[in-house]
């Protein structure tokens, strides 16, 4: 979203009267060059909805207690699951699970989330943090480290899997997770390089129960035609029912033949009609995964309703003869 074509609105005067905005949002958090827009979008709108649920315990929905906030990260060990596989995390998908399925799939399962204080995810964050290629390559460096040790020392029966101090000490010189021998052991014990990452980095975790009962409402459906105007009709009724909306895949580049080839998952949770000189226009306000720095620098995320609309990712139709915006585009808990 950083390199979004939606650029910022300049605002100039709030028509009275229009405005909507979801209350009980989260505080804004950076996802950097690990976490995954999809993770940290889904951990919005879950957070939302814990902190209305749950708001005679949270006071403060942007500082929920230790016992109430989610871990961001801790999303990844199901949006980045290997599809159908469980106890797995495959950094840099390709072929990932629909966010609809995700969260009807957390429901059914009792909603049960990592918490934030489990373990130091944000030095996740922190360790791969350098701007541009330098950040990617030292993100690489980790999980190509990690693969090596998976495949070199990888054994079914732990007994025989030998110390490994050397190899946990660089891994927390990498990242700062408290890497320790038994978990590492059992992580090597696992049939897949993903299997051994997920118990590498998220099995001493446990999952709590958080409030359920929801499914994801999804627009449109596998079978519809729909136009912008229509994705924008179904965004406000989703703001207009107090729920934030996942925008689960928003096209910040594209090719010549408009085939996405980087969407960028968001949440919408606010609205407004603004005068532009001596035009009237409608603005979304954007809650994204790039941190507070990215909100204040882009009017605190409010941008063109009908750009970001417009820059909903499409699929070929069927037949191939044409493009399509892509089923469940337009999400929220229900």
């Amino acid at each position: 979203m950083s390199y979004a074509i939606t650029k910022p609105t300049i605002i100039y005067e709030e028509v009275p009267g229009t405005k909507i905005e979801i209350e009980n949002m989260p505080a804004y958090k950076t996802q950097d060059d690990l976490g995954d827009c999809r993770a940290f979008s889904l951990a919005a709108i879950l957070q939302q909805y814990v902190n209305t649920k749950w708001k005679s315990d949270i006071p403060d929905p942007k500082n929920p207690p230790f016992d109430s906030a989610i871990s961001y990260f801790g999303l990844l060990a199901y949006t980045n699951q290997v599809p159908n596989i469980d106890y797995t995390f495959e950094p840099n998908q390709d072929n990932a699970r629909s966010m609809r399925d995700i969260i009807d799939s957390l429901s059914k399962n009792g909603n049960r989330l990592i918490l934030e204080n489990c373990k130091h995810f944000e030095n996740l964050v922190k360790s791969f943090s350098s701007t541009g290629q330098t950040g990617l390559n030292k993100r690489d460096e980790f999980f190509n480290y990690s693969r090596t040790i998976f495949e070199r020392f990888r054994n079914k029966d732990e007994k025989n899997v030998q110390n490994l101090s050397e190899q946990i000490g660089k891994l927390n010189d990498y990242v700062k997770l408290e890497f320790n021998q038994p978990t590492l052991k059992k992580a090597l014990t696992k049939n897949s390089f993903n299997e051994f990452l997920y118990t590498l980095i998220f099995s001493e975790c446990k999952k709590e129960n958080f409030p359920s009962g929801f499914r994801a409402a999804a627009f449109p459906l596998d079978s519809m035609d729909v136009t912008t105007s229509e994705i924008k009709n179904q965004i406000l009724k989703g703001l207009h029912l107090n729920k934030p909306v996942l925008l689960p895949a928003l096209c910040v580049s594209e090719d010549k033949n408009d085939e996405c080839k980087m969407p960028h998952s968001i949440v919408i949770s606010g609205y407004k009609k603004v005068k532009r000189e001596i035009a009237t226009i409608e603005v979304f306000k954007i809650h994204n995964s790039w941190g507070a720095d990215w909100q204040q620098k882009n009017n605190d995320g409010w941008m063109d309703a009908d750009a970001i609309c417009k820059n909903i990712s499409k699929i070929k139709s069927k037949d191939g003869s044409y493009y399509r915006i892509a089923s469940s585009s337009v999400m929220w808990l229900d």
